[in-house]
């Protein structure tokens, strides 16, 4: 059985995640929240709620360590060729999505000029004129979203030392990578980059023997301090396009603005999800841990979408929330008390009791490099490093790549099952 590398292990870094953020969020005076344009609504009680989403998710997964799993396992050549094979398809995906995207664009007014004018001279308003030509098609952008599913393939490939990789396994990573840093430039979404490179990281440290010994595996050991730093350059590179425009004046230095900034995107999302909990309207029927669910496009626009069924739209209601009582701009909600509004408090309980099964399950999956573990390990991580500030696992952009790694289960072991 493998042995997880410390900071992969969710029994650490989730406690670490989010009773460090929710401390932090906590400790903040009114007069930081002000500057952000809300008022603070976390307080002592939350604070609480929070120690007990950790402790249920701890017991749960304790408990799903234990749980009896039955999958196969790809164990020569010619199944690692089928993952291969589905690898590709995946990027066939991803590929269309954005060369979708990219027409439908330029229909709205994107250009090579442009962009270089937003690299080379930006300016207050510039990266809000680039979004706007960079909105979403529904059921066809989507297809970008098999990106980090096609990462987890493709590494697999690449960092298995007992089989030969192809060139093309290479190309597949530089290239999603690329496109997703243009997209978290041009759409300022940085998550696009994130969802990718933290995978691929994981892969690469759990497969390859490289850092398996020596000064390798030291220099693993202590990743987080590399990642912090690598977080706070990205973040502050993207930053700079995207709102240091409008803050250059409101702050001493650059470097300021970017820790302020991403303690901002963090802190507020906790403080809007207790916001909407506390003083604005609640979803009659569970709506933000169930957002693959009702964003579907053959469930969105149906008879049987979220508002003909209730009469209500979550997400108006959530900004008119934030309108009334907070502010537009910094607009996240947590994933950590997205089944808060959804279920209550017994509901929010028994939601990260279960979380923490499955989590437990994963890492015993992944320790024991069983593909299930394998594939879905990854975006279990992402969406605890998320946790905090949205419900990445449970979200529509997550959808596609688990959707597509449940197919891959079922095509490897029928493909098992035939050769038997």
């Amino acid at each position: 059985m493998t042995r997880l590398v410390w900071w992969a292990n969710p029994t650490l870094i989730f406690p670490a995640i989010v009773l460090g953020t929710c401390f932090v969020t906590l400790l903040l005076p009114e007069s930081t929240y002000d500057f952000w344009g809300t008022e603070k609504y976390f307080d002592l009680w939350m604070m609480i709620v929070a120690v007990a989403a950790v402790c249920a998710f701890s017991v749960g997964s304790l408990a799903g360590s234990f749980l009896p799993t039955f999958e196969l396992m790809p164990q020569d050549r010619r199944t690692h060729t089928v993952l291969g094979l589905l690898a590709d398809l995946a990027f066939v995906f991803t590929l269309f999505g954005y060369v979708t995207w990219a027409y439908f664009a330029m229909q709205r007014g994107l250009s090579l000029s442009a962009l270089l004018e937003l690299v080379l001279q930006p300016e207050a308003g510039a990266a809000d004129r680039m979004r706007e030509s960079m909105k979403t098609v529904s059921g066809v952008t989507t297809f970008t979203q098999f990106g980090p599913v096609c990462v987890v393939l493709t590494c697999i490939q690449l960092f298995s030392d007992q089989y030969r990789s192809a060139w093309r396994f290479w190309f597949y990573i530089f290239a999603l990578l690329g496109l997703a840093f243009l997209r978290s430039i041009v759409n300022s979404e940085r998550l696009a980059l994130i969802e990718l490179m933290v995978p691929a990281v994981f892969m690469f440290v759990l497969l390859s023997q490289v850092c398996a010994r020596g000064f390798f595996k030291w220099m693993v050991s202590i990743g987080p301090f590399f990642a912090i730093a690598g977080v706070l350059v990205i973040f502050g590179l993207f930053e700079y396009f995207r709102s240091w425009q409008y803050y250059k004046t409101e702050f001493d230095s650059f470097g300021v603005f970017v820790v302020s900034r991403i303690a901002s995107y963090f802190c507020t999302a906790l403080n809007n999800s207790v916001l909407t909990f506390y003083v604005g309207e609640l979803p009659p029927w569970p709506y933000f841990t169930l957002t693959f669910f009702w964003r579907f496009p053959l469930i969105a626009n149906s008879n049987y979408s979220y508002y003909r069924l209730t009469g209500h739209d979550p997400e108006d209601a959530y900004m008119g929330n934030l309108e009334m009582f907070g502010t537009q701009e910094l607009n996240n909600h947590s994933g950590l008390f997205a089944p808060l509004i959804d279920y209550g408090y017994a509901g929010f309980f028994v939601f990260w009791l279960a979380y923490g099964v499955m989590s437990g399950v994963l890492t015993r999956l992944v320790k024991e490099r069983r593909l299930a573990g394998l594939i879905f390990f990854p975006f279990l991580l992402v969406a605890i490093l998320e946790t905090p500030r949205i419900p990445y696992l449970t979200s529509h952009r997550t959808f596609p790549s688990i959707a597509f790694g449940l197919a891959c289960l079922v095509a490897v072991n029928l493909f098992q099952s035939r050769k038997r």
